[in-house]
């Protein structure tokens, strides 16, 4: 908890920094628009490694922060016991895709908890920033096709310019409101604490 806090409000102070962007036309500000994907990009990896080891803490027998201890289906296992069954022969797991994180948790813990509700709750919201992830990291037709289905469901359509994904984040969806980047954010760390103090 204290290591997402500290990155956590690290990436937030860049977030809150960052030069509004219009939504509605090409802002071709590169300096911003890269700094607010970097801030994302490293706020999600932050998101997919605390994921990973309250996971792995979890399996081993670790009670929740409020007491809550998790009904794990494995037992007597160490942590590179745990590690194998999770990668199951793969070289690493992926903690991106929310839909996987989910039917993980409902094979190793009873009723998918406390991982499975929080992220059912903000599904939606988990998927965009994925696809935000995918497009900023991998830059493929496929990420960018993606990423068009998140233009939608943060601005009702499809842009009819090449909108960034670092331009979107330091959008609004509405007057007044936060920037996207903020809204992803706490999306984020909305779940976690949820995860935490199930």
């Amino acid at each position: 908890e204290q290591e997402f806090a500290i990155k956590s409000q690290e990436y937030r102070q860049i977030a809150s920094q960052l030069q509004l962007a219009p939504s509605d036309a090409l802002d071709p500000n590169t300096r911003e628009n890269v700094v607010a994907e970097g801030a994302f990009i490293r706020y999600f990896t932050l998101w997919e490694r605390s994921v990973e080891k309250l996971f792995i803490y979890y399996c081993l027998g670790g009670g929740a922060l409020n007491g809550l201890q998790p009904v794990c289906r494995l037992t007597n296992c160490d942590d590179s016991a745990v590690r194998k069954i999770l990668t199951a022969g793969q070289k690493y797991l992926d903690w991106a895709v929310p839909e996987n994180v989910r039917l993980r948790a409902k094979l190793f813990f009873e009723d998918g908890r406390p991982f499975h509700d929080p992220m059912v709750g903000k599904a939606q919201v988990l998927s965009d920033a994925q696809k935000i992830r995918n497009v900023i990291a991998h830059d493929s037709l496929e990420a960018w096709n993606s990423y068009k289905e998140v233009q939608r469901n943060n601005f009702q359509t499809e842009r009819n310019f090449p909108m960034s994904p670092g331009q979107m984040l330091r959008a609004r969806r509405t007057m007044g409101a936060k920037i996207l980047c903020e809204i992803y954010f706490d999306a984020i760390s909305e779940v976690f604490a949820a995860i935490l103090r199930p």
